[in-house]
């Protein structure tokens, strides 16, 4: 099986786990955009992996500074689409935390592993 589609499979696989866990602690299931989260961190990570990967065919040597620019970016979105949303009751709680920073996570993790061994078979 392609290892693509095994993180792919992780990732949904969080997102059901997370959701089981917001079922536990009796938040609402589908509440703070959990579902917009997965899918922006989701696309947003397969941007950045496309962009990259691009980056990398041509042998840049700023892959590095992109990742973090992309990061930043990730970041920036947080902010436009989710912070103040969150802030309407001037405080996030921690199922509004979680609902942003776990999806954030498991991309970025994902994100790391596949662009450590794209850059180790380079070398």
């Amino acid at each position: 099986m392609n290892k693509r589609i095994i993180y792919f499979l992780v990732y949904i696989l969080s997102f059901l786990i997370h959701l089981w866990t917001r079922s536990i602690a009796a938040n609402s299931l589908f509440g703070d955009k959990i579902v917009l989260a997965y899918l922006i961190n989701g696309l947003l990570a397969v941007a950045s992996l496309w962009l990259l990967n691009k980056m990398l065919k041509k042998n840049s040597t700023s892959i590095g500074y992109t990742f973090l620019h992309l990061s930043m970016f990730k970041i920036l979105i947080f902010f436009i689409l989710f912070y103040t949303s969150y802030l309407r009751d001037d405080t996030i709680e921690l199922a509004e935390f979680f609902a942003f920073f776990i999806p954030y996570a498991m991309s970025l993790t994902i994100e790391i592993i596949i662009m450590a061994k794209q850059l180790s078979r380079k070398t």
